[in-house]
């Protein structure tokens, strides 16, 4: 049970960066781009 929600966590953390209204600072954040 706590796997899965590891799981699905590594899956939405991206997600949600990606769609922030600041792209370059979600980016910078989780590339260092």
């Amino acid at each position: 049970m706590l796997e899965l929600i590891v799981f699905a966590g590594l899956l939405i953390v991206p997600v949600v960066a990606l769609a922030l209204p600041t792209p370059h600072a979600g980016y910078g954040r989780w590339t260092r781009y």
